[in-house]
C-alpha cells in the first residue's frame, strides 16, 4: 500500500463509506440483512488485503469495488443454491391481523412512486453498468478512479455510461406512458 493510512485515517472515513455501500446495496436490490452482511464480509476482505490497496484511487473506491466484487460472488453463488421462501410469521400477529398495518396506499404511492420507478430501471440494467452507473452519478467518482476500478478505457466508459443513461431514459419513458395510459 503505497498510501500508509493510519488505523484513526480509516476510521474516520467508515461511516460515509458505509453509507455508500449501503445506498448501493438497495439501489442493487438487495435485502438489509443481505446489505449488512456484506458490508461487514466487505471490511474483513478490505482489512485482510489492506496492503493490495496502493492509492490509485480513493479509498471509498477502493473499498465500494470490493463491495461490487462480493456482490457477484455472492450472486454466482445463489444460482446453485434452491430460494428459501421468506418467513411471514413476523408479519401477522397470533390472530392473524397486521402486526404493523401498511402504510396508507394513497401516502405510500406519493411518497415513493418516483423513486420506486427510478430503482426499478437501475435494477433493469447489467451488473457492470449499474455499478458504473452508480459510482459516476450516485457517487460523484472521477472518470480515471472508475476506469482503474473495473480496467475500462475512457472510451468504454463513456459508451457504457450512455448506454446506461439511455436504458434509463427509454424505461422512466415507458413507465410514464403506462401511467398516462391508466
Amino acid at each position: 500500500m503505497s498510501r500508509n493510512f493510519h488505523q484513526s485515517e480509516i476510521e474516520k472515513q467508515i461511516p460515509e463509506i458505509n453509507k455508500r455501500l449501503h445506498a448501493s446495496g438497495r439501489l442493487l436490490g438487495l435485502s438489509l440483512p443481505d446489505i449488512e452482511d456484506l458490508i461487514s464480509k466487505t471490511w474483513v476482505t478490505f482489512f485482510e488485503n489492506m496492503d493490495n490497496f496502493r492509492g490509485e484511487s480513493k479509498l471509498s473506491t477502493y473499498i465500494t469495488g470490493i463491495y461490487f466484487n462480493m456482490n457477484r460472488q455472492r450472486k454466482r453463488k445463489s444460482y446453485s443454491q434452491p430460494i428459501a421462501v421468506e418467513d411471514f410469521d413476523d408479519t401477522f400477529d397470533d390472530m392473524g391481523f397486521w402486526s404493523k398495518p401498511p402504510l396508507q396506499p394513497q401516502s405510500y404511492v406519493e411518497s415513493l412512486e418516483v423513486q420506486g420507478q427510478i430503482e426499478d430501471c437501475i435494477q433493469k440494467l447489467n451488473d457492470k453498468s449499474k455499478e458504473i452507473f452508480l459510482m459516476k452519478y450516485v457517487f460523484g467518482e472521477d472518470t480515471k478512479e472508475i476506469c482503474n476500478n473495473f480496467g475500462i478505457s475512457v472510451t468504454n466508459l463513456g459508451v457504457m455510461l450512455f448506454r446506461a443513461k439511455n436504458s434509463l431514459r427509454k424505461c422512466l419513458e415507458s413507465k410514464a406512458e403506462e401511467s398516462v395510459g391508466h
